[in-house]
């Protein structure tokens, strides 16, 4: 193994804390072994430990294979919306945060 290869393939501290944390997207889902979008969202919710998040994805193969009736892997609350507008759906949950916020009626976490 190269030099270059070797400090690579070493991980940061930062790495190696978010491979430690649980997580808030479970195993047991559809996704094929090995497929990246499992690993990568499961790797996010672990950086995430320390927030109150809510997830939303667009149809598409994250959405059918997580969360086949009656079954979930997400561990937090979790949006499935249309192709086209997620990140609008998303927006609308951040600004009823706000509001609420501002309300009173939820503390900022």
């Amino acid at each position: 193994m190269s030099e270059t290869t070797a400090q690579l393939a070493e991980l940061s501290p930062e790495t190696k804390l978010m491979c430690e944390r649980p997580g808030t997207f479970s195993g047991g889902h559809r996704m094929c072994a090995g497929c990246p979008t499992g690993i990568f969202t499961k790797m996010l919710t672990r950086v995430s430990d320390e927030y109150e998040i809510v997830a939303g994805n667009a149809t598409g193969c994250l959405e059918v294979a997580s969360s086949i009736f009656p079954y979930t892997s997400w561990q937090i609350p979790w949006i499935h919306t249309a192709f086209e507008n997620a990140s609008a759906m998303m927006s609308g949950v951040e600004a009823c945060y706000k509001s609420l916020v501002r309300q009173g009626r939820l503390q900022r976490s």
